[in-house]
């Protein structure tokens, strides 16, 4: 088994959006327009001014993408109550079971892309909707990344993973979990048990896009774009490093064994420093990185969520 430092998963859901969406999201009980983006010191200016153009401006340029991000303060009653599922269920663990095995995970939240992001375009019509997930650390280990990503990627019905969260069981916290019960008991794939939740995740995009469904169509109704990092703490045989670099941008189990032609690195692979590895596929991407425990190496997550993935942001818009 090789180990991990760190990892996490963005995945992406595309929506073609419609000529009335930014009267509705302006009155958004959920989302509110953010200053959320790349580094101000960014390599590429056009990847900033792309994503932080419409930071602080009373009136959008519609040439340019609009980012909102989950309400922190809630300024209506309706507000409040649409935010608690948020407030109260995503703070917690989570677990799909894979092959006998558990795999544990939280859903990420904070003020930077890695916790639920909507980014709109106007020109193109174009919505990403971004929310990622963090493997739990008894959990952070290649086999284990994998197999987190494939089965979570997959949104069609008939295939898709079932996710399970227990219910805080404690006696004072039950009148919190009927409520909660309540307000998702009509989201898609959302069921409860005694003991546990039981969902999807379909369960939690249908929650961010419930009062934009009228106004938006998906664009990915199979499967969900992939924008992983992993920073590997074990060392790696070379032949099992270059099957891994390759399902994990493909986005496939650890059950999927590529014939040695598909391992050659061409035009899917990048190895920009000695230990720093970039990957990208129609299904995904990833940056990887072999620590060898020195500051910049141990820290590079940052340099990837204020850098790296508004590019390939960029570039799946595009």
């Amino acid at each position: 088994m090789t180990n991990l430092n760190t990892s996490f998963t963005s995945f992406i859901s595309a929506f073609k959006a419609d000529n009335h969406f930014l009267d509705i999201i302006q009155n958004s009980i959920l989302w509110q327009q953010s200053n959320v983006g790349p580094d101000k010191a960014y390599l590429f200016n056009h990847v900033y001014e792309f994503f932080n153009h419409n930071a602080n401006r009373d009136q959008p340029d519609l040439n340019q993408a609009l980012i909102y991000q989950l309400k922190n303060d809630f300024d209506s009653e309706a507000s409040k109550e649409a935010m608690f599922p948020f407030t109260s269920f995503f703070n917690r663990k989570h677990k799909i079971i894979c092959d006998s095995k558990e795999l544990y995970f939280s859903l990420e939240k904070g003020s930077n892309v890695l916790a639920p992001t909507l980014i709109y375009v106007p020109l193109t019509g174009i919505l990403l909707l971004v929310f990622t997930v963090r493997l739990s650390s008894e959990c952070q280990d290649l086999k284990s990344l994998e197999n987190l990503n494939y089965n979570l990627r997959v949104v069609a019905n008939g295939s898709k993973a079932t996710v399970i969260t227990e219910r805080n069981k404690h006696p004072k916290a039950q009148e919190s979990e009927n409520r909660l019960s309540k307000l998702l008991a009509n989201i898609t794939d959302f069921e409860t048990s005694d003991n546990e939740y039981h969902w999807t995740i379909n369960t939690i995009l249908h929650w961010f896009t419930a009062e934009l469904k009228n106004n938006i169509v998906n664009l990915s109704p199979a499967r969900l774009q992939a924008f992983i990092y992993l920073n590997l703490k074990d060392e790696i045989e070379e032949s099992e490093f270059d099957q891994a670099f390759f399902r994990l941008r493909r986005v496939y189990s650890d059950r999927y064994v590529p014939a040695k032609s598909l391992l050659e690195r061409g035009d899917e692979v990048a190895q920009t420093f000695e230990k720093i590895y970039y990957g990208a596929s129609v299904e995904g991407a990833v940056v990887l990185v072999k620590n060898d425990e020195g500051a910049f190496l141990s820290n590079y997550e940052t340099t990837v969520v204020q850098r790296t993935i508004w590019t390939y942001l960029l570039a799946y818009h595009q």
